[in-house]
């Protein structure tokens, strides 16, 4: 029966006008839109095609169906039909089996989109697959909902137009940040984040379900409402339809709380980094991230997708975004500046802070709350060091606030008085001594043999004694002025002011660093051609190709040494004791006053001190976390091959499909 029933459905579907004007439409539409896309993108993606053909999939849809049980409900053949079978969910099946392998007709052309960029580019091929997949999954969704609206009226427009409000509504349903669990059930309901999930590259088994379940809940539906037109029978059985119904619900809501995501992207960049999911793997209480982004913010919807998968990756946390304007409450509680913004996570009583929600910055965050007890930065004086307590251009106060933003507790140690390094201390900082150090060089180089952190920063007009200090180390200092041969690399015009574009190593310390810049910094020399078993020297960042070491400032330019000049280096020494693997660290920087308070809140220059004494003393395995991140597909759309795409999707297609539509009614009226 169902057989018949589908071969009847399909020969009236295709014997009227609809699905030629449909698809002539659909592909007309797409294809304009799409090819100025990727004009402005010029990148070989498939994803943003997905959810512009998913939403023309609910205006084409609801026109497909609203004949199919209205129209002969209203002319009688209905009743003919159900008395030729015994089985209502049988013609319910076919119908809906015709208008789904419909509307997957009228859609298909657009895959010569997919040609087209496999011919002209490298795209990803996962969002195309998975892309499908969501599609085929919606239209199904969809046309039943529609053969359900159908079902309940003898009205073709109330029928159409029902299914396409009820569906548009549910489209453009977006997950509430204002509380979690309002979000989570519109998230649930939401029919463009569930394809959205499916264009990025990756199967979600909750959306799969959701698909499933709205299609037999909307089939249930229209088997109730058809079966109720025989002898009037089936609304009595309205009660099972209700179970049923909550049933598949409960269904719906076990899987969305239990589902996986399979990533097929090349680069796997819709996943957490395996270092992530080992800081969230076995988080002892409810860690709750609070973003705070205003509602047209840029990157808001990355960082929400984002957010989700740290929460699907651990059932403890609970992510939520808030413009900062509707909630000045919780930025006060939380202590998240209003201008800048930020993300703060609250783990029991403790808070963290994040700069952005980026996976490097929240997981480390992360990290620092699973330490359970705040690292100790001693920040060494008595040597005319920058003073923490100023607040004066030339003081550290404004860093040590910083660091202290960072879960650190900052405190000072006079080394003029007790030169020696107190034991808690967990990483010394040791910023712009002014005088020789003396026997407290001699304390920390000690302290720092027995695998101690330090962090210095050095003035390189100011003879301090540090030689003593980083004997041995692989680094020491040059003296001299760097002077910036680029202008566009300086600040203010100042060529001893440079910007540092140019970080030359992949160590965490500058790992996805914006520009810095130093002011006055001398040079760094690096002993890396020395083979010492354990220890890793790298230069962290350089000066540019421009730019001239002064060691003289009054002596002739001709002597100067040409760039690039490293100013940044860090030394990872690592020894084997006894079966137990020690470790320290060092990180110099030929320059102390980018961090004293006129200048640490410029450009990434608190960002590189946070990054820093992260690196010094965070576990390597949770602070060495980059995301994984799709590569770039470069695309070539000439003008050519812009016409060509337009010639082919905007006419040729659209034109076929009329034809395809004149050739059928021109059979109809010979026969």
């Amino acid at each position: 029966m169902i057989r018949a029933t589908l071969r009847k459905e399909l020969v009236v579907l295709w014997t009227s006008a609809v699905p030629y004007v449909a698809c002539a439409l659909v592909n007309l539409t797409v294809g304009v839109l799409f090819v100025d896309t990727l004009r402005a993108r010029e990148q070989a993606v498939f994803q943003p095609l997905i959810p512009l053909v998913g939403f023309l999939v609910l205006a084409v849809a609801p026109a497909l169906t609203m004949r199919t049980i209205a129209d002969e409900a209203r002319s009688g053949t209905l009743d003919v039909l159900l008395v030729a079978t015994s089985r209502t969910a049988s013609v319910v099946i076919a119908k809906w089996l015709a208008a789904t392998v419909t509307v997957l007709a009228v859609f298909a052309p657009v895959g010569i989109h997919a040609v087209l960029l496999q011919w002209w580019g490298s795209p990803d091929t996962a969002p195309m697959i998975t892309g499908a997949l969501g599609l085929t999954l919606l239209a199904a969704a969809v046309t039943a909902v529609g053969i359900a609206a159908s079902a309940l009226t003898r009205s073709l427009p109330v029928a159409a137009m029902g299914a396409f409000v009820l569906t548009l509504l549910a489209w453009f349903v977006q997950p509430t940040p204002a509380s979690s669990a309002l979000r989570g059930v519109s998230a649930r309901l939401s029919l463009s984040e569930r394809v959205r999930g499916f264009a990025g590259g990756a199967i979600d088994s909750g959306s799969i379900v959701f698909f499933v379940v709205l299609t037999l809940v909307a089939g249930t539906v229209a088997v109730t409402a058809v079966a109720a037109r025989r002898a009037g029978s089936g609304w009595r059985r309205g009660g099972g339809t209700v179970v049923a119904t909550l049933v598949l619900l409960m269904g719906q809501t076990w899987a969305d709380d239990h589902d996986r995501l399979i990533d097929l992207t090349a680069e796997h960049s819709l996943s957490l980094t395996s270092q992530t999911k080992a800081v969230v793997a076995d988080l002892p209480s409810r860690l709750r991230i609070t973003a705070f982004m205003s509602d047209d913010a840029p990157g808001r919807v990355e960082a929400v997708a984002l957010l989700d998968r740290y929460e699907h990756a651990n059932r403890r946390i609970v992510a939520r975004v808030l413009d900062p304007l509707e909630h000045p409450g919780e930025l006060r509680r939380l202590d998240v500046d209003p201008v800048a913004g930020g993300v703060a996570l609250e783990l029991g009583s403790r808070v963290e802070h994040a700069a952005a929600p980026l996976e490097q910055d929240l997981s480390t965050a992360i990290a620092r709350l699973r330490r359970g007890s705040l690292p100790r930065l001693c920040l060494t004086s008595g040597h005319g060091e920058l003073d923490p307590t100023s607040t004066l251009s030339n003081g550290f106060s404004a860093a040590v606030a910083v660091l202290m933003a960072n879960g650190y507790d900052v405190g000072t140690v006079d080394l003029l008085a007790n030169p020696s390094v107190p034991p808690d201390c967990g990483a010394v900082i040791v910023a712009g001594p002014a005088t020789p150090l003396g026997p407290a060089g001699e304390a920390l180089r000690r302290w720092h043999q027995d695998d101690g952190r330090l962090l210095v920063l050095a003035e390189s007009d100011l003879d301090a004694g540090l030689d003593a200090l980083l004997r041995g180390s692989g680094l020491s200092l040059t003296g001299g002025v760097v002077a910036e041969g680029d202008p566009g690399s300086v600040m203010a015009g100042d060529p001893t002011s440079p910007i540092i574009r140019r970080y030359s190593s992949g160590n965490p310390v500058v790992r996805n660093l914006p520009p810095t810049f130093l002011v006055g910094t001398g040079g760094i020399e690096v002993d890396d051609d020395r083979s010492v078993p354990g220890r890793t020297v790298n230069r962290l960042a350089d000066s540019s190709a421009t730019s001239l070491l002064v060691e003289d400032p009054h002596a002739d330019a001709g002597r100067a040494r040409t760039g690039p000049i490293t100013v940044m280096a860090a030394v990872d020494d690592s020894h084997n004791v006894g079966g137990v693997v020690h470790r320290r660290r060092l990180v110099l920087v030929a320059d102390a006053d980018f961090a004293s308070n006129a200048f640490v809140g410029e450009a990434g220059n608190a960002r590189f001190l946070v990054q820093a004494v992260d690196w010094l003393t965070v576990d390597d395995a949770l602070i060495s976390i980059t995301s994984n991140l799709a590569a770039p597909r470069p695309l070539e759309l000439t003008d050519a091959r812009r016409r060509y795409a337009l010639l082919l999707t905007v006419a040729i297609i659209p034109a076929l499909a009329l034809l395809a539509g004149a050739f059928v009614w021109a059979l109809r009226r010979r026969a």
